[in-house]
């Protein structure tokens, strides 16, 4: 779909989720997704771990899975370098998409950004937004 609406990649941000889901080995190929050496995307990638089914059935509160998901990358052997990258976390991923809508308005004040993303991305950053996030 990115590619689709800008084929240049200067408008796109990806984000990687799941990570606590990669097979055991191709952690490398992942990072070299991440440092943006496979496809090159202008706002280049983040990756994240938010809750699972199990994790919102049991009503875990977004802040403990937050808390959760910066343990896992401060504990993770390959995934921990993203932190300090700032390449990693919601919380990461939050300031990312506030700075481009700001960079956007500046740009263009009667415009605003067109976001592509899946119905779990969409509830994400409406809670991300509304302020349901911290």
């Amino acid at each position: 779909m990115a590619q689709e609406m800008d084929p240049e990649g200067t408008r796109t941000l990806a984000i990687l989720t799941k990570p606590d889901l990669i097979d055991q080995g191709a952690e490398k190929n992942v990072l070299e997704i991440v440092h943006n050496r496979v496809i090159f995307l202008n706002m280049g990638y983040v990756i994240v771990k938010c809750r699972g089914q199990k994790q919102i059935d049991e009503n875990m509160s977004i802040t403990r899975a937050i808390d959760e998901e910066l343990e896992f990358f401060r504990n993770h052997e390959h995934f921990r370098s993203l932190l300090r990258e700032e390449k990693a976390t919601t919380k990461c991923l939050a300031t990312k998409l506030s700075n481009a809508l700001v960079k956007q308005i500046k740009v263009s004040p009667t415009t605003y950004p067109m976001f592509i993303c899946s119905p779990y991305t969409q509830c994400m950053l409406e809670n991300i937004w509304s302020g349901t996030y911290y």
